[in-house]
């Protein structure tokens, strides 16, 4: 056990550290003003050719958000249910511990939003409702992967049918990917916005599979 959570813990901080390489490198290599308004993007050339030959399709922004409402129902599902709990026990400490892990990572989740939200690395290749948007990281990207997947990684601990958890956790990694897809497919973000969404939903899932692990390890009886 210990040497799992020292493999997660290991991932989580590589994992970071090339999210925020790559960020960094986004602000530095190959800066083209390709988008509206002559707005920059890095690694301009790649960008610019994706966009260039993906164009922009309203149909299918329209269907990742309808993907994005899912994803979103899935967190609210886990808050009413640690809602619920809390209710019931009147002590935050009895409530399920991975309950709590996936809401610990949904404040991160909005923590980075709000950051990326505030510090602009680029915008997005498109004009939408007539204004320019901040685009990097993909936030459709890191809030459906984080959501869906930390739902596939808690469902077994939580519900007490395992088939049906099991059914549960693939049907809502499935909405995670095709979230990803139809937000790529759509033409609202350069390819490396759909790419910094990757890293950075990777590096919350490795910190959350960590958490996890240590979380089990503190409730887990040590054995003589």
């Amino acid at each position: 056990m210990k040497k799992d959570s020292r493999t997660f813990l290991i991932a989580a901080v590589i994992l970071s550290a090339v999210f925020v390489l790559f960020t960094i490198l986004l602000k530095l290599v190959d800066v083209q003003p390709a988008g509206p308004l002559l707005t920059e993007v890095g690694f301009g050339t790649v960008n610019a050719a994706f966009a260039g030959a993906v164009g922009y399709h309203p149909a299918f922004y329209k269907i990742a958000s309808v993907f994005g409402i899912l994803c979103l129902l899935i967190a609210a599902c886990f808050a009413l249910m640690g809602a619920a709990q809390l209710i019931q026990t009147k002590d935050i400490r009895k409530v399920n511990y991975r309950i709590l892990a996936v809401g610990g990572l949904y404040v991160c989740v909005i923590l980075i939003y709000v950051f990326f939200e505030l510090v602009v690395v680029n915008y997005r290749p498109v004009v939408i409702d007539e204004k320019l948007s901040p685009s990097y990281p993909s936030s459709h990207t890191m809030i459906a992967l984080c959501i869906t997947v930390s739902a596939a990684m808690v469902l077994r601990g939580v519900l007490k049918n395992r088939r049906l958890a099991q059914i549960l956790g693939w049907v809502s990694i499935g909405i995670g990917v095709l979230t990803v897809l139809f937000r790529l497919l759509s033409g609202a973000h350069w390819l490396t916005d759909i790419v910094g969404g990757l890293l950075v939903s990777a590096a919350l899932l490795a910190w959350f599979a960590w958490v996890l692990l240590m979380l089990r390890q503190r409730r887990t009886p040590a054995r003589r």
